[in-house]
This record gives structure tokens, sequence and C-alpha cells, in this order.
């Protein structure tokens, strides 16, 4: 559900998890075609809203379902106006939860924003019906982002953070149009944020960025 890019399937591939088939919730025309060109045997459902008894009925048994449903509602960055799940966006969570009761997989994960607050998280944990689990993606890879995870699946013990840095992760031979030519202030290459964008908005905008 809310399926983006197909980021279950990159995700399941590069973990080298086989699957049969692949359901996909999306709206974004973009999104399903970039969807449908990397994984043409995708099965887009639609709209999670018209997703009714009916329609699940229909599709094969469900064994893992994945969503992280939007989060603007629920966000830090708009912590002065947010509405949380009761937001026009973050409300599409409780979708989720009637889909997840109709389907009744064995394997269930759900992500979401960190920065959303303490009564959030619990309606959500209490929803769901497991606690939630905060991870750092800055374990697997060079960018700091904390999200939290909510799954019925068996967890090792979380590996040690590599210390990765963007450096690490880099492309080489880049073409200048996708240069930043803006001002900005330069941390070094060895820093996990290694420059700072001089931006009017929330720091989360003032990381990760430079040529």
């Amino acid at each position: 559900m809310f399926d983006g890019l197909s980021g279950g399937q990159i995700a399941l591939n590069r973990s080298n998890i086989k699957y049969d088939t692949y359901y996909a919730s999306e709206i974004n025309p973009n999104s399903i075609k970039i969807t449908q060109k990397n994984y043409p045997n995708t099965i887009q459902l639609g709209d999670v809203t018209l997703l009714d008894e009916e329609k699940i009925k229909k599709l094969d048994k469900i064994d893992l379902l994945i969503f992280g449903s939007p989060c603007e509602d629920l966000s830090i960055t708009k912590s002065k106006t947010r509405k949380s799940l009761d937001g026009s966006k973050s409300i599409l969570f409780w979708e989720a939860i009637r889909i997840k009761d109709l389907i009744k997989p064995k394997w269930f994960m759900m992500e979401n924003v960190a920065s959303m607050n303490e009564e959030s998280k619990n309606i959500i944990t209490n929803a769901i019906g497991v606690q939630s689990l905060k991870i750092n993606s800055a374990i697997f890879s060079s960018q700091d982002r904390e999200r939290y995870y909510w799954t019925n699946i068996p967890l090792d013990d979380l590996p040690e953070d590599k210390g990765l840095v963007l450096q690490d992760i880099m492309e080489t031979n880049v073409d200048e149009k996708q240069y930043y030519k803006q001002p900005f202030e330069f941390h070094g290459w060895d820093k996990k944020v290694i420059a700072t964008l001089k931006l009017n908005c929330h720091d989360m905008g003032n990381e990760y960025i430079i040529h």
C-alpha cells in the first residue's frame, strides 16, 4: 500500500527474497509508470480507499503486507499546523488498518516518521497491535533518517553502525547540470553532513547536498 516507486520490491529484490505476485496500491501516475517500467509484472490495485472486501477476496493469498501511510500530517515539519491522524493525508492510516484486517496477512510491516508526537505513536501502536521500533537509516547508509517501524516479523539484533558518510555512496562523473550552484557552507568530505544550505525552512532541508 502507498507503493510509490515500489520501494517494497526494491527491498525484496536486494534482500534476495523471492515472491510470486506483487500487488501495489498507488494513485500517482508517474510513480505507477516508473514501477511498471522497472517491474512490469506488478499488479496495480489503485486507490486504497476503493479496495473493498469484494475486491480483496479476488486476490491471491497475501503473505506480506508492507505500508507507510502518508506522513505529512504527522511530521515535525508541520509541528505548528499538523493535524496528526486526523489530517487529510495521514488519516489514510485507518484505510491501511482496514485493509490489513481484511487481508489478515501472515506478516506485516509499517513505517512512518519518528518525529510524530507521542499520542499519534500510541494510537498507531494500539491499532496495529505491536510495539514500535525506532531505527535510524544511518546504521545502513549515509543518511540520518529516523523512522518508527511496526512489524510482527521476528527481528535479530540490529547491526552496528557502519559509519558511512555521503562520500562513500556518491556517484562519480556526474553531469554538470546536476551541480548545486547556490551558496553553501562546506563541512568536509569525512562528515555525515558535508554541507549546509542556507534555506529558509526546517533544518531537514539543510543537509546532504553538494556537487
